[in-house]
């Protein structure tokens, strides 16, 4: 018995003992569940990151020629977001960033901003909304002000703006980092000498409109019937750089090239190959870099003849970034003289009958010329642009300023394939277009 009452009251004795050591180790060795709560805590509570002030006052136009330049990312922050919505995508991440660039020109008495963005297109209202928003903040008017989109098919898509909470949290986003860049850029004006380089890409582009053995025309034929045969045409494999080499600051460096995007991710945001380019580019020279979509409606970095040099994006993209390096050691000096720009509605004929009023723009700054178009053309309709040009070097800028779909060259008309079946546009118009931006180019010319 006294044993009996002895070994009850060592138990009576070491129980706290044990739950001690047992809280301790549930403290110091938590289970899965908390350590989850535990590590997701600091993220729902961290503080929001302040950004700087912006700068108040007015922009200084200095002396002379000048360029200021600023990046904003765009990325969203509130998922799922829409994406490629003719698909039915959906963006659960980033993959990486989807930025907006803001180059801004300015001869001393004249300002003109060049924006890019990492997207598939804009509407033109929202462009419109965009451009009443810069010149509040920084008094620059609608016709002095080019935004042009680079064509991923990985952002969020503006077809859908305003419709759900993630996608009206991106578009705030989107306004506020517009503001941001816009004004930052113009506080940045720096003294700039100019110049201009272009180069060959090789193996990375291709006609994506192919004859097939059955004498039909397809549009990236893949798995369909037929063995394609030959390109509708060769594609365009100028590369065109302007390099803006300021006193003090980084240089800016601008590229203008014809190709389509590589492909979308069906479940993140992306800027696919221009932000590979991006990358390269700026680690390899030390630049501030933007690009400008080109002329580039029937063409892909996609092969269905075989000779595809660069098998995925990496290395394709990465050679596109190579050739605009080699394109700045290439350089000649270009004449800056007064920025003059002109803007003008042009009747497009599209195939419903009637016309339709189509938004033009150029702007030049001595021996370089911009100018742009709403739609995506035809490379061959870009050579055409460049060939007539009154500048020597002239960045050919398409899906700016508002608008989507294709503007097919004349010769495609006969073939059919897609961009012919779904462009609202009727035979001949891809010339037209071309020849209405030749035209505001030399408008701005005979300005100086």
């Amino acid at each position: 018995m006294k044993r009996i009452l002895l070994l009850l009251l060592i138990v009576a004795l070491l129980l706290p003992l044990c739950a001690c050591a047992g809280n301790s180790l549930t403290e110091s060795n938590p289970t899965p569940q908390k350590e989850t709560s535990e590590k997701t805590k600091p993220e729902e509570t961290k503080p929001e990151q302040k950004e700087e002030p912006l700068p108040t006052g007015d922009p200084v136009y200095p002396d002379g020629f000048s360029v200021g330049y600023n990046r904003q990312s765009i990325a969203p922050e509130v998922f799922p977001i829409p994406t490629y919505t003719q698909f039915n995508h959906v963006g659960l991440s980033n993959h990486d960033p989807v930025q907006l660039t803001c180059t801004a020109f300015c001869d001393g008495t004249t300002a003109f901003l060049l924006i890019s963005l990492d997207m598939r297109g804009m509407d033109a209202g929202i462009i419109e909304y965009s451009c009443r928003l810069i010149e509040d903040a920084v008094g620059i008017p609608a016709e002095r002000v080019m935004i042009n989109c680079t064509h991923t098919h990985s952002a969020p898509d503006n077809v859908r703006f305003g419709q759900g909470d993630a996608m009206k949290a991106w578009q705030q986003l989107y306004y506020k980092r517009l503001v941001r860049a816009v004004t930052l850029a113009m506080h940045d004006l720096t003294p700039a000498e100019a110049y201009i380089g272009t180069a060959h890409t090789d193996g990375v582009t291709f006609s994506r409109r192919y004859l097939m053995d059955d004498g039909t025309y397809l549009t990236n034929p893949g798995g369909k019937a037929g063995i394609p045969v030959a390109y509708e045409t060769q594609a365009d494999t100028e590369l065109r750089t302007a390099r803006f080499v300021r006193e003090g600051k980084k240089d800016v460096l601008l590229c203008n090239y014809q190709t389509h995007y590589h492909g979308s991710f069906s479940d993140s945001v992306s800027a696919d190959w221009v932000h590979v380019i991006r990358e390269y580019v700026e680690k390899e020279m030390d630049v501030h870099f933007a690009y400008q979509s080109g002329a580039s409606a029937n063409l892909n970095f996609k092969s269905a003849l075989g000779d595809r040099k660069y098998k995925n994006l990496e290395d394709a993209s990465t050679a596109i970034a190579k050739t605009v390096i080699e394109a700045t050691k290439n350089e000649e000096k270009a004449n800056l003289t007064s920025l003059q720009y002109e803007t003008s509605l042009f009747d497009g004929r599209p195939k419903s009958g009637g016309t339709k009023q189509v938004n033009f723009s150029a702007f030049t700054i001595g021996d370089i010329g911009f100018v742009a178009a709403p739609y995506e053309m035809f490379d061959t309709n870009g050579q055409e642009v460049r060939a007539a040009s009154p500048c020597k070097m002239t960045f050919v800028c398409t899906l700016t300023n508002g608008g989507f779909g294709y503007v097919p060259a004349i010769y495609a008309y006969p073939h059919g394939a897609y961009e012919v079946e779904v462009s609202q546009w009727r035979e001949g118009c891809g010339e037209e277009f071309a020849q209405e931006m030749v035209r505001l180019l030399n408008v701005c010319k005979e300005k100086e």
